[in-house]
């Protein structure tokens, strides 16, 4: 606290006025590092991460939602520093001539699979089987072929103690969709 006093003394003798100013948190870069919840990180078994690949004619060349543990690239974006970490916000690195594999934070879905088309993206995106999403439809348009994944149980790995997205409703099935944004969204459709 007296550091704080001594800031605020320099503040006003250097006639500095401090205005808060809201910023919503999409526009601030600093609002989601601190909600991110590392107790819901994930991961696929060894088998799953050996089949994962398989489903896409070109080997994955970023995974935009890794961490040293998650990832499944040999470049990454990551909330924390890594060897291979070349970003910490995935939304603002292009996707456009990357292979990519998706497993992002399930809030995200919506600007995804948007991003998705806008760059152009191939690869593979994990997504919830769950048709009552917001996002659904936009997943319905997507050009993909999809694959079913085992249940949660035998295909997923908990990074921590806590409950993960995908064990948090043991009925939950994940789905893989091998997609091509290069050929933008079925006939007929618009996001």
């Amino acid at each position: 606290m007296a550091e704080l006093h001594q800031v605020w003394r320099l503040l006003i003798n250097m006639q500095v006025d401090l205005v808060p100013v809201y910023i919503p948190s999409g526009d601030n870069p600093a609002d989601f590092p601190s909600r991110h919840n590392q107790s819901a990180e994930w991961t696929f078994r060894l088998g799953m991460r050996a089949t994962l690949p398989r489903l896409s004619s070109h080997a994955f060349t970023l995974d935009p939602f890794a961490t040293p543990a998650t990832a499944m690239a040999p470049t990454y974006c990551s909330l924390r520093a890594g060897e291979r970490y070349i970003a910490n916000d995935s939304m603002y690195v292009s996707w456009r001539n990357q292979h990519v594999f998706l497993n992002p934070p399930w809030h995200l879905f919506h600007r995804v699979l948007r991003k998705i088309i806008e760059d152009a993206a191939t690869g593979v995106l994990i997504i919830p089987h769950w048709t009552s999403q917001s996002w659904w439809p936009l997943v319905l348009r997507l050009r993909a072929q999809w694959v079913y994944l085992l249940p949660t149980k035998f295909c997923v790995l908990p990074c921590t103690r806590h409950k993960a997205d995908p064990f948090a409703h043991s009925t939950t099935r994940l789905i893989a969709l091998a997609f091509n944004g290069k050929r933008g969204w079925k006939r007929g459709t618009r996001a």
